[in-house]
C-alpha cells in the first residue's frame, strides 16, 4: 500500500526531526478504545485474531489479510490495521468511502497533520505517540483507515 506507506513515513519523519505541533495540531480526543476493528483490538494476538475472524484469506509472517482488511503483525502481535472495505467501521462509525467531513464530525477537526488526518492516542504534543487513527483521503472520499501503530521506531 504506496498511500499508507507515504502516511506512517512522512509521520515517522516528522517523529524523528522532534518537529513540535503547531496550534493547528491541536490535541485530538482517541483513545485506547478506539483501537480496535471487526471486534479485533490492536494488540491481539494471531489466536484472537483467527478466533474471532477465522482463517485469513492469505498470510505472511508480517500480515494476515482478510476482504477488506490487512493486519499488520510483530511477531504474533496485531500492531495495525488497515481498512480497505466498507463493511468495518472504527468505534465512533468512520467507513471506508465515507466523505471526508465525516473525519472531523467524528474525531474533531484538528488532526496531528495539516493535510492529512493522524489522530494519535495521547494526543500530538506526546513525544511518545505512536499509536492511533490515521486515514487516507482521496477525492473527497475515506479510501483506507488506518489503527494501531501508525508512527514507526522510538
Amino acid at each position: 500500500m504506496r498511500i499508507a506507506s507515504t502516511l506512517t513515513a512522512f509521520l515517522a519523519c516528522v517523529a524523528l526531526l522532534g518537529v513540535r505541533p503547531t496550534a493547528a495540531w491541536a490535541q485530538a480526543a482517541v483513545a485506547d478504545s478506539d483501537l480496535t476493528i471487526a471486534g479485533v483490538r490492536t494488540g491481539s494476538d494471531t489466536a484472537e485474531l483467527r478466533r474471532v475472524l477465522g482463517a485469513p484469506l492469505s498470510r505472511t509472517p508480517r500480515s494476515w489479510s482478510y476482504r477488506g482488511l490487512k493486519f499488520h503483525l510483530d511477531g504474533a502481535r496485531v500492531t495495525r490495521v488497515d481498512v480497505t472495505g466498507r463493511a468495518f467501521p472504527t468505534r465512533r462509525g468512520l467507513r471506508v468511502g465515507d466523505p471526508d467531513r465525516r473525519i472531523a464530525e467524528l474525531y474533531g477537526d484538528q488532526s496531528c497533520m495539516e493535510e492529512d488526518y493522524a489522530y494519535l492516542v495521547g494526543g500530538c504534543d506526546t513525544p511518545t505517540a505512536r499509536v492511533g487513527l490515521g486515514v487516507v483521503v482521496k477525492n473527497g472520499r475515506v479510501k483506507i483507515i488506518m489503527v494501531g501503530r501508525i508512527i514507526e521506531g522510538g
